[in-house]
């Protein structure tokens, strides 16, 4: 949501994406941690499945309110997908490594 309320994050969406990455891969790498081993303790305990799912519904919205909800979904799933790598590898992407990403991503869903 802090995010969200800077409105220079609009100008250039995939690079505000890629420094959103990086800040969940840097300065907030715990919360990140936490975040996915609250996933993995939710497929054996299903009563935190809504908690660890809570996460993913405010991020499809967040992603929805600046694109369409197809798309918001696939950058969603993106964003996730990049956390997960990010935390179980010894190095993070480059930041122009995750912005070609999601640039490529939105220019794909625009040509769909």
């Amino acid at each position: 949501r802090e995010w969200a309320a800077n409105a220079e994050n609009w100008d250039d969406l995939p690079a505000a994406l890629a420094d959103l990455v990086l800040h969940y891969l840097g300065p907030a790498r715990a919360r990140t941690v936490v975040e996915h081993e609250l996933y993995i303790a939710a497929l054996h305990r299903p009563t935190l499945r809504a908690v660890s799912t809570e996460w993913d519904d405010e991020l499809v919205d967040l992603f929805t309110s600046c694109t369409d909800p197809v798309t918001g979904r696939m950058l969603s799933a993106l964003f996730c997908g990049l956390l997960l790598q990010g935390v179980v590898r010894n190095s993070v992407p480059s930041r122009d490594d995750i912005e070609m990403i999601f640039r490529s991503a939105l220019e794909g869903s625009r040509n769909s």
